[in-house]
């Protein structure tokens, strides 16, 4: 992929990265399209971390830090660089799921205190807590100004379903597929259920009722 984009320049202007730092990561994005092997490591990591959903941005991490050493670019600045990089692809994924665009640039602004937090306390331009971000790019954490709000399911002791049978923690239950076992989490929209010794599935609550052994409804006819 090209590294160095009119999204990328645009986006650092846009949440307010100061000139030189623009130019420092605008190099570094520049050197991965000029050297094929780095930029297709580059490249690697940043489709293993976004696809098919963001996930384990510390694995990604130590990759980047481990391309930075080779490149002889400061560990700092490669995260920052790569965070940039994710930031296109998140703006869709916003798109996508109808949340508005300006929550998407007020969450992005962190990543300009993060740099120049970095400048100030390392005196390189980049971030030293990156993986702080995970929750930007996987969606669970948004601001509101600088007000950030992460969101979360809230366990539940029981859910009533559409029936109006009530299920509790330990209850057999069968999903529509037909896979059965016992409650072991209920939240807000799912269901955590126990389908063998400490193996966990989540389905939402829509798709699943009570377990009726097939013995029990013989004998009662």
């Amino acid at each position: 992929m090209q590294h160095f984009t009119g999204f990328n320049a645009m986006f650092m202007e846009k949440i307010g990265f100061p000139e030189e730092a623009r130019a420092c990561f605008a190099a570094v994005l520049k050197r991965l399209d000029d050297e094929p092997e780095n930029g297709f490591v580059f490249d690697e990591i940043h489709h293993d971390y976004l696809y098919p959903t963001a996930h384990e941005l510390n694995t990604a991490l130590e990759r980047l830090t481990a391309l930075a050493e080779t490149m002889g670019v400061d560990p700092y600045t490669m995260h920052m660089t790569f965070l940039v990089s994710c930031a296109e692809v998140t703006l869709l994924r916003y798109r996508e799921r109808g949340i508005d665009e300006g929550i998407f640039w007020d969450t992005m602004d962190d990543f300009r205190c993060k740099l120049l937090e970095c400048k100030e306390c390392k005196d390189v331009w980049g971030t030293f807590v990156a993986g702080w971000n995970s929750g930007f790019f996987e969606l669970n954490r948004f601001a509101l100004g600088r007000f950030q709000f992460e969101y979360s399911d809230f366990g539940h002791d029981d859910v009533t379903l559409k029936d109006g049978t009530v299920l509790k923690k330990g209850d057999r239950v069968i999903t529509s597929g037909g896979i059965n076992g016992k409650v072991h989490e209920i939240n807000d929209n799912t269901i955590v259920i126990d389908i063998a010794n400490q193996v966990y599935i989540t389905v939402e609550k829509n798709f699943i009722q009570p377990y009726v052994d097939p013995q029990a409804k013989d004998e009662r006819k």
